[in-house]
């Protein structure tokens, strides 16, 4: 099972439509791993929700695609929207990779002029250059 973001990072300069076919794939993994990380099963996401749980094990299984009332079913009952918020910039400055670009030059400006460090940026390792991606395989 690879990291979520390092599967955004690696695929970073695709076309549309396979960036498009990355995010249908891990999208049901990223909720899968919501609700385990919560430990919820999925007559807790069906009991508060009355969606059958068979909805919720086809969603993780990529049998059927995400909607709103499973969307919705999984924040609620794992209490996850600060990371769907989280998810959702990422895949922002995914499908807009200057929006990244973007970002860590006002993060700069911003530090050097005024001293204020932004939250969501690793100043560490802000000047060095972009490290590449390796997938390891057996």
């Amino acid at each position: 099972m690879q990291p979520i973001y390092a599967v955004l990072n690696k695929n970073l300069h695709t076309t549309t439509d396979q960036k498009k076919a990355i995010v249908k794939d891990i999208l049901p993994d990223f909720y899968r791993r919501m609700r385990v990380y919560r430990e919820k099963s999925f007559e807790d996401l069906s009991e508060s929700s009355k969606i059958p749980v068979s909805a919720f094990s086809d969603f993780e299984n990529k049998s059927t695609s995400l909607t709103y009332a499973i969307e919705t079913s999984y924040l609620h009952a794992c209490n996850g929207f600060d990371e769907r918020a989280f998810f959702s910039e990422q895949l922002n400055e995914f499908f807009n990779p200057l929006i990244k670009e973007g970002k860590l030059e006002l993060a700069k400006a911003i530090f050097k002029d005024y001293g204020i460090v932004l939250p969501t940026v690793d100043y560490k390792t802000i000047n060095s250059p972009r490290g590449v991606v390796l997938e390891l395989k057996r």
